[in-house]
């Protein structure tokens, strides 16, 4: 179960770094989208168990989220694109995300007398403010092209993660949980270096800070267990 968790989340990570990079060369909105999707399967992997998707209110809610950023990309490639293929492709993405989670939630909600209930705030108070970090990260890329929001998705996704393996009282650290962080680590220290040119004394000392010390803490979360 942790080897399909881990294979999923990375082919999430993945998705969003190929059109990340490629969004970067291209500077088409579309591929903003296509980075939703990657942010939904790495939220599928975090949920799924024994290949198939367990149906909570934070995966119901956090893929809620994701949609919603469809639906404002859709709006903004229709008013802004140059390419109207872009607009109906980012349409299909759109309505068939929106139809797949409509159907999921269907079935386990309103085809049983199952009520939905709020279990874990803190957890989906994590996932929350990681999407948003994201989110807010990929917009301000998109309207300033700062590389600090580009270590801005990184640490959204690492707080997103955060909360997909918080329990309500803490982290329950797998491998799965220590190779995903590791990774991300290891993109952030990459973007830090890459573009150490283009950030400014503050941002660079600041980030390398908070990297050293998510490191740290790493560490001592590994040697723990």
């Amino acid at each position: 179960m942790d080897e399909d968790k881990t294979l999923i989340a990375i082919c999430g990570i993945g998705i969003i770094l190929t059109f990340l990079i490629i969004y970067l060369r291209s500077n088409s909105t579309f591929f903003l989208i296509c980075i939703t999707l990657g942010i939904m399967t790495l939220i599928y992997g975090f949920f799924s168990e024994d290949s198939t998707v367990k149906v909570t209110v934070s995966y119901v809610l956090a893929m809620f989220c994701v949609i919603v950023v469809q639906w404002f990309l859709v709006i903004y490639i229709f008013y802004n694109s140059l390419y109207i293929g872009d607009f109906y492709l980012s349409l299909i993405i759109a309505l068939l995300s929106t139809m797949y989670i409509v159907n999921q939630i269907r079935n386990k909600y309103f085809k049983s007398t199952e009520i939905i209930t709020l279990k874990n705030n803190k957890k989906l108070k994590l996932v929350f403010i990681g999407l948003i970090i994201i989110i807010g990260s990929l917009a301000g890329f998109d309207v300033y092209c700062d590389p600090i929001f580009l270590y801005g998705i990184t640490l959204g996704l690492m707080v997103s993660i955060f909360g997909f393996y918080h329990n309500g009282k803490k982290v329950k650290v797998s491998w799965t949980y220590a190779i995903i962080m590791i990774f991300l680590l290891i993109l952030q220290f990459s973007v830090l270096f890459y573009y150490i040119t283009q950030f400014s004394v503050g941002e660079w000392t600041f980030t390398m800070t908070l990297s050293l010390n998510i490191a740290l803490f790493l560490s001592i979360q590994l040697y723990v267990k």
